[in-house]
């Protein structure tokens, strides 16, 4: 019963960020569109929580544990920086195949990545999804819960969204493949060893936030350049 009643909240989950999704994104644009959309899912994922079988405390409302936490971050960070400087040995041509950063709306596009993007997917991938998950699986293979492999899954195949909101074309989302399933596997591995969703919330924006301004800042550097 109470299984029956997560997958439904799932369910209203999507089929709510579908229609406010296509009813913003029509009508202010892709950049600005995502970032209400973003806010709603904020706000509906914390009303799953509390409907779900899980308190707030089980969906990472806490501190968790810190020492953890502040290591996976650490550990995120390196990889992160790593990232940051293949971009930057990447060609003109090459990093304009990459589907973020365009030279429009900037301000609204970075507001969303750093400030709503973090809470509004971890909330509802590792708090909502994950949190329940916990409890109806709670076992685990070499020391990775079953929640943590599924939620990671639900977390990379809903990027799929991209393709059916244009953001991304079947290529692009491809390529941009392998990076989100380390990711995901990241954000899903430190909320099951920390308990708590600050520590993704954190890894999570810093990745998107520091490789979207990385990527904005080498694009309009190769366009200088070619202009000089």
């Amino acid at each position: 019963m109470l299984f029956s009643k997560f997958i439904i909240l799932v369910v209203i989950y999507y089929l709510l960020i579908y229609a406010i999704g296509r009813f913003f994104l029509k009508r202010k644009g892709i950049y600005l569109g995502n970032l209400i959309l973003g806010i709603f899912s904020i706000g509906i994922s914390i009303l799953l929580i509390y409907l779900s079988p899980i308190n707030f405390q089980q969906a990472g409302f806490q501190v968790g544990n810190l020492k953890k936490g502040l290591f996976m971050l650490l550990i995120s960070f390196i990889l992160i920086l790593g990232s940051l400087v293949s971009m930057k040995k990447m060609s003109f041509s090459d990093l304009m195949k990459i589907p973020y950063g365009s030279f429009q709306n900037n301000k609204v596009m970075l507001l969303h990545v750093w400030l709503v993007v973090g809470p509004a997917e971890e909330l509802f991938y590792r708090g909502f999804i994950q949190g329940n998950l916990r409890i109806f699986l709670p076992s685990s293979i070499f020391s990775i819960e079953y929640a943590t492999i599924i939620a990671t899954i639900i977390f990379i195949f809903a990027h799929l969204n991209n393709l059916f909101f244009g953001r991304e074309n079947l290529k692009q989302f491809l390529n941009l493949l392998p990076g989100r399933i380390i990711m995901g596997s990241i954000l899903g591995y430190t909320f099951q060893i920390s308990n708590s969703l600050i520590y993704p919330i954190l890894i999570h924006t810093f990745s998107d936030g520091l490789t979207l301004t990385y990527l904005i800042i080498l694009k309009k550097r190769f366009l200088n350049n070619y202009h000089l």
